[in-house]
């Protein structure tokens, strides 16, 4: 999971400063999908100049030293990218995006996605087999440059024909933008799995990972739609924009149904079936109203309702007012600190959990049967460490739940969660996670209720990715054993 975003101004002389300003608000409005580090690349009228690629945040990036430097080259557009580590050495920036490439015909092309193949290793075998250089990186983003390429330079004329030949030989989860010195292509897989949306404002445009680094440089919906599965948008410097449908066979939709429960920010605009489902729905009312349902389907019975800052807080809320029971706020969260659960490793995530929350005890002497609302449960080791707190703070009784499915398989498609032996709910019973938890009880919301949600929004079930519940995969990943 990685955040990525593409701004162009189309004028005959943009302002680049406030441009990059768009850029910068942009990447900062995505870091929640990728704390790694960071990359950008922008072009002028005459070239795509240098990629930068670092590690750490937006903030420790972009420089102001830094941002007079891209200014003096004038530049018309940006790609930028925040790195989630799943595919490739987190430490090691050649993994990081974009990756660039230098060819004869059209000079530096550049490229950033979101998204995994599920099938990378074999994939990459292949296009080595048909004598291409050994890649830089072991990153999924460089095979897809490095192949679109080849496909142009040998098999088709134009961008268009080489990025629909890879849509139909290279299956797999990808947003992504390719960038050169006169033209972008921004385009989606053809199973739709990762979001991708699409605004203006004046002379300019951009697409990106979600609506909140549109909300935030002030950038309103073209058409009120994001950018359909296996759509190609081409982009000219002057501001021609034309969109190409997928030309092969459609597969089934299966966008990331943990985009909505945990993923995406939740100011972000719900987006399904490439309309705005409500001219007011976001994801923060989509979670309100899981944990509506799950109090519905597991009431408990206690004093408060508390829950893990900030992406239970939605849910919490929800829980409360459909079971009546007093909502509290007793966890204040750092917000300094890196979001756990998409941690390179486990030992980082322990580190982190330490620092991230910290309990305010006075509520628990009155009120000592708490339920904790959260989105989800992958490894159990943030939780379990939660309610060792509450039950040293006074909780006589912590009653669990949790708006998403229990996690039994991996995720090849973009989630940090690629070995089924890290998942607890795959490795356990309900009673032993329970033990292991250290909970009063502890109950999921079921896979109908998500489906109730899901279509309460205009969406359906049917036409989202559910394989880390449902054990069933759009695309089946070639398994080692």
């Amino acid at each position: 999971m990685c955040g990525i975003a593409f701004v162009q101004d189309s004028s005959p002389h943009p302002d680049s400063e406030s441009l990059m300003v768009d850029a910068i608000l942009a990447a900062y409005n995505l870091q929640h999908r990728g704390q790694d580090g960071m990359g950008i690349a922008f072009a002028s009228d005459s070239k795509v100049h240098t990629v930068v690629k670092e590690l750490g945040l937006v903030s420790s990036i972009m420089t102001p030293q830094r941002q007079k430097e891209f200014v003096g080259h004038r530049p018309r557009k940006f790609t930028i990218h925040t790195r989630y580590s799943t595919t490739g050495d987190a430490e090691s920036t050649v993994n990081y995006q974009p990756h660039y490439i230098d060819l004869l015909s059209d000079g530096r092309v550049t490229y950033a996605a979101n998204g995994d193949f599920p099938n990378f290793p074999i994939l990459q075998e292949q296009l080595l087999a048909k004598g291409l250089e050994n890649p830089l990186s072991d990153n999924d983003g460089e095979f897809t440059l490095r192949y679109i390429c080849y496909l142009k330079q040998n098999f088709n004329p134009s961008w268009i024909g080489a990025i629909r030949a890879f849509m139909e030989k290279a299956p797999g989860a990808y947003s992504g933008v390719l960038m050169t010195r006169k033209e972008a292509f921004i385009f989606r897989d053809p199973w739709g799995f990762r979001p991708l949306v699409f605004g203006k404002k004046d002379n300019r445009l951009m697409f990106a990972s979600e609506s909140t680094a549109l909300d935030i440089a002030g950038y309103r919906y073209e058409g009120e739609r994001q950018i359909q599965p296996g759509e190609i948008v081409h982009v000219t410097n002057d501001g021609k924009v034309a969109f190409h449908e997928f030309a092969g066979i459609p597969p089934k939709q299966s966008f990331c149904i943990f985009e909505r429960v945990y993923f995406s920010r939740p100011d972000s605009k719900l987006l399904i079936q490439g309309e705005l489902a409500d001219a007011d729905a976001e994801i923060g009312s989509y979670r309100a109203q899981l944990g509506k349902q799950l109090a519905r389907e597991h009431p408990a019975d206690a004093d408060i309702v508390v829950s893990l800052p900030s992406s239970g807080d939605f849910a919490w809320m929800g829980y409360a007012r459909e079971s009546g029971i007093k909502p509290y706020m007793i966890f204040a969260r750092n917000f300094y600190i890196m979001r756990t659960f998409i941690m390179s490793t486990q030992q980082e995530r322990d580190f982190l959990i330490k620092l991230k929350f910290a309990l305010m005890r006075s509520p628990l002497k009155r009120h000592k049967r708490v339920v904790l609302v959260d989105d989800s449960i992958v490894r159990g080791s943030t939780m379990k460490g939660i309610v060792s707190e509450l039950r040293e703070a006074g909780a006589t009784e912590v009653h669990l739940r949790i708006t998403f499915p229990p996690i039994i398989k991996p995720c090849f498609m973009g989630i940090n969660m690629k070995t089924q032996d890290e998942l607890i709910a795959s490795q356990m019973s309900l009673q032993e996670m329970e033990a292991y938890l250290g909970v009063t009880s502890l109950r999921f919301i079921s896979p109908d209720g998500l489906a109730a949600v899901e279509q309460k929004f205009g969406g359906s079930i049917e036409k989202c990715c559910t394989a880390c519940f449902s054990g069933e995969y759009p695309i089946s990943p070639i398994l080692k054993p």
